[in-house]
């Protein structure tokens, strides 16, 4: 009720006058209201945060190559127009099954196509990268990460540490199954240029919207497509 129609039926106007843009629009009109918010506060302030990275020698790591992760499994296409980019951890393995080829697309591979994308809660985000990780140990009562002889605040606490070490300090030989639990930001970087956002990168939604987003980038979602997988699917997981 917040917004009325514009002429050309793609925008909307708010009630200061302020036109939004057609994917804004697409989402209000599709009461994604959650995505809504994710994509205009991202629209809002990432050039002023990448702008205070750049401009702060300390946190430069945070678009260091190293740091970010692999452009191997960069995104999946879904059309002509539109790749989804792969953050890990936060709906890739549901888009995966739902596309055509149900293969990754390297960052060289997306061409021209726009890039959509959706984000979860950070803190959930990082304990199902470190269950994803617990569930791929070979060793995991050797590992202090994952091993049952110590709590769980205990086994959390190590994860985390290594994460943060890696984070600012890269170092060869680190476990590879950490980016899971990069900062969702990580994956959104330039592969090209880290030092910016991927300029291709058009909408950003909310993981519980997922549905939404794919629709409004004009993926026809097969019928009766199921959640591929969550941490909860796996005993290991839970048990870990």
């Amino acid at each position: 009720d917040s917004y009325k129609d514009t002429m050309d039926e793609k925008t909307l106007v708010d009630i200061h006058g302020k036109v939004i843009g057609t994917k804004l629009a697409a989402m209000a009109r599709m009461n994604a209201c959650l995505s809504f918010k994710h994509l205009s506060k991202f629209s809002s302030v990432k050039d002023k945060v990448m702008a205070w990275v750049r401009s702060h020698p300390e946190e430069t790591h945070l678009i260091s190559r190293k740091f970010h992760p692999s452009a191997q499994f960069y995104a999946f296409n879904l059309n002509d127009d539109y790749s989804y980019l792969h953050v890990f951890k936060s709906g890739g393995t549901t888009v995966q099954m739902m596309t055509t080829t149900k293969k990754h697309t390297k960052s060289s591979e997306v061409d021209n196509r726009k890039l959509v994308t959706v984000v979860r809660d950070p803190i959930d985000h990082f304990l199902s990268g470190w269950a994803e990780c617990g569930s791929r140990s070979k060793n995991p009562d050797e590992n202090p990460h994952f091993t049952l002889d110590t709590g769980i605040n205990e086994r959390i606490g190590s994860w985390l540490d290594s994460l943060e070490d890696q984070i600012a300090s890269p170092k060869q030989g680190a476990d590879p199954c950490l980016p899971h639990s990069f900062p969702q930001s990580s994956f959104m970087l330039n592969p090209n240029k880290l030092d910016s956002i991927s300029p291709n990168l058009e909408m950003i939604g909310d993981l519980r919207e997922l549905n939404a987003v794919l629709t409004i980038a004009n993926f026809t979602i097969p019928p009766n497509s199921a959640r591929a997988r969550s941490a909860s699917d796996n005993p290991k997981k839970v048990e870990r």
